[in-house]
């Protein structure tokens, strides 16, 4: 089984659609899907520019964002199951179902994850992956990733959050990275 980050920059692009299509056709009882932030998470960027508010306030706020995107998905793909606990994601994978991630109420307050900008929805998909002991993480981004460059690198460039190569050395999981267009090649890594 696997994680699948839809990355918010697919939010209002062409690539949206199929990438849900795909997951609702061959991610049952093998995908967990973990949203984006998207505009939403955008949007608690400008705000606390505006406002001033500190990163702890502006992390919670951005998880919410998360869950904002988390309504376009399932919108977009009712077949998605929401689910806010690990139990609820095991009961619907068990179910033969495609739990979506809301993830406000696993994340909340827990000490174990550093609550500001460094941690974003791609440490988090990595952390749901961990913590339900998952195969492997798909990162669904804008733009293809080189997979073979050092993490470090992936978080200096924007890529990924800068908490991620930390978490990932914690514990190690499968990682594939796929573009917007790349849809098509789900089903080819979930058989």
């Amino acid at each position: 089984m696997w994680i699948i980050k839809v990355g918010g920059s697919l939010q209002d692009s062409a690539y949206l659609q199929p990438w849900l299509d795909a997951i609702v056709m061959h991610g049952a009882g093998r995908l967990v899907v973990v949203p984006g932030g998207g505009r939403f998470a955008d949007a608690v960027r400008e705000a606390q520019r505006r406002f001033g508010f500190d990163d702890s306030e502006a992390h919670r706020r951005a998880v919410l964002a998360m869950e904002e995107y988390a309504a376009v998905l399932h919108e977009r793909a009712p077949r998605l199951i929401p689910a806010h606990t690990a139990g609820e994601i095991r009961a619907v994978l068990k179910d033969g179902g495609v739990p979506l991630w809301l993830p406000y109420s696993m994340v909340s307050g827990n000490a174990a994850l550093p609550a500001g900008w460094e941690v974003t929805s791609d440490s988090l998909a990595l952390w749901l992956a961990q913590e339900l002991g998952l195969a492997g993480l798909i990162l669904v981004k804008s733009l293809a990733v080189d997979g073979e460059r050092p993490l470090e690198d992936l978080a200096a460039s924007g890529v990924i959050d800068g908490h991620f190569p930390q978490l990932f050395t914690k514990q190690p999981v499968r990682l594939a990275w796929y573009a917007a267009e790349d849809a098509a090649r789900l089903p080819e890594l979930l058989d």
